[in-house]
This record gives C-alpha cells, structure tokens and sequence, in this order.
C-alpha cells in the first residue's frame, strides 16, 4: 500500500479549461459541454521554443504548470513523469508526407519534435529543471502507467514527482489505425508528505497495489457523460481518478494500468 498526497492538479480537454473551472462540471453540479480548446501559447516557454512546439508541447506544459503553482513548489526542482499512448504523432504524421513528397526533405525541427519524449524535453526548458524525467507508454493505458510510475518514484525517494499524461488528435491517414480523436492533458503532483493542518486542505490517496482486482463496476460507468472522450484518448483515462478528486469526499476509484485495475482510495485531509 501506498499513501501519498496531492499538491496540484492540472487539466485540459474538450470542455475542461483547468481544474479550477473543471471541479464543477466533474462532479455534476455544472454541465459538460463539449467545446474546442482555445489556442494554447504557455508564457512559461522562451519564444523560441514556443513558435516550434505543437499542441502536445503546449498543452503538457499548460497543465503541468498549472499544477505546480497551486502547490508553491520550486518547478525547477521536481522530478517528473510523462505519459503517452502515442508520443507525438502528428509530427510523425509530417514526416511521413515530406519522406512521400517529390523533394523527400525533413524538416529539422519537425524531426527534433517527433520523438515520444518531446515535451518532457520542453517541460525540462521552461521549468529549467536538470531533475530526472522519464517517458512511458502504454497503449490505452498509459495514464494508468505513468501513475503507476510516479506514485511508486514518489513513495521510494520520499519527493514530490509531477505526472503529466498527453495525447493528441491523430490525422488521416494514421487515424484510420490510431483513434485518438480528441486533444486531452492532465497533471497530478505527488507527494509522500503527511497531511498537515497549517496548509490548504488536499487529497489524500490510498493505493492498493493488488494490480489483479476484478470489480462489477469498470472505470468507464463513472464518466458516462464524458465517455467519448475517455475512450478517444489515453490521457483522458484519468477521468474517473479526477471526478474522484473534485468531489473532495472520501470514495475509491479504479485506474487501468496496464496489468488490470488498480484501486485508489481518495480521501480529503
């Protein structure tokens, strides 16, 4: 068993533009209503980096940003952990069409953001942290992998480790093999500090490692609203785990990991 808590939160979605403005509407007291994200340009990337980045970059960054601030932490100073079904497959997707043209030119730039760990590589610039940062994949289950991968980092080296989950629209022809049809991030900061009165209230999770549970009751019956989009995008297979979380009562949830279902008690403190 695992106990960690959550210093911050980060999300962006179809609809859901920050955790702020998204605890409502993950708890059912305001409506989901599906819209575009707006354009994302995080201030935190030097302007170089930002003109070259795509939507992946951008949206990694937004939350994982967004989180660290409500913690108060040095972002400099936090080791991190990206997840991802895919990497970054639209720049793939632009490989592809130069290799196919008449001239066969690749763009460097585009070859320097087709790698899975792009953003992680970004992240690592704006937060200009030399921390440790580790990349996971995991099909459809890579929100749980990576999870998985930061509670364990956190608990181990008893530090706080920031989870940041991604995918993004996937184009024709590559779609018709990979259906990620929606832009989806989130971010979660663990900590393996105890709850402590003088701070502002937080989550607390509880972890069962029994990675065998079998349960009646799937992941996917707590988002009926939103299961498009939870199941159109990896990342947004935190969505039960985040409806949990908004709710700030005590309840368990499950996340799919990539060896079956792992149980997490949340609990507020």
């Amino acid at each position: 068993m695992i106990i960690l808590q959550i210093l911050g939160i980060g999300v962006l979605g179809p609809g859901l533009l920050g955790w702020k403005s998204s605890k409502d509407i993950l708890i059912g007291s305001e409506p989901f209503i599906f819209s575009a994200i707006p354009s994302i340009k995080p201030e935190i990337l030097p302007p170089n980096e930002r003109r070259r980045s795509g939507i992946a970059v951008r949206m990694a960054v937004q939350v994982a940003l967004e989180a660290v601030q409500q913690s108060g932490l040095n972002m400099g100073q936090i080791p991190s952990v990206f997840a991802t079904s895919e990497g970054v497959l639209p720049a793939i997707h632009q490989i592809c069409e130069s290799l196919s043209s008449r001239s066969g030119n690749v763009s460097p730039t585009i070859f320097h953001n087709s790698v899975h760990n792009t953003p992680s590589g970004y992240w690592s610039i704006a937060a200009q942290s030399r921390e440790p940062s580790n990349t996971v994949l995991g099909y459809d289950r890579s929100f749980g992998a990576g999870f998985l991968e930061a509670s364990i980092q956190a608990s181990v080296e008893r530090r706080p480790v920031l989870l940041v989950a991604f995918d993004t629209v996937v184009p024709e022809p590559l779609h018709s093999k990979r259906q990620i049809s929606y832009d989806f991030s989130c971010s979660l900061l663990l900590s393996p500090n105890p709850c402590r009165r003088d701070r502002p209230k937080k989550n607390r999770i509880i972890i069962n490692l029994d990675l065998d549970i079998e349960k009646e009751v799937r992941p996917l019956s707590l988002v009926k609203d939103m299961g498009d989009l939870y199941i159109n995008n990896s990342a947004a297979r935190s969505l039960p785990f985040l409806k949990a979380l908004a709710s700030e009562k005590p309840t368990s949830v499950l996340i799919e990991v990539p060896s079956g279902l792992m149980e997490v008690r949340v609990e507020p403190c």
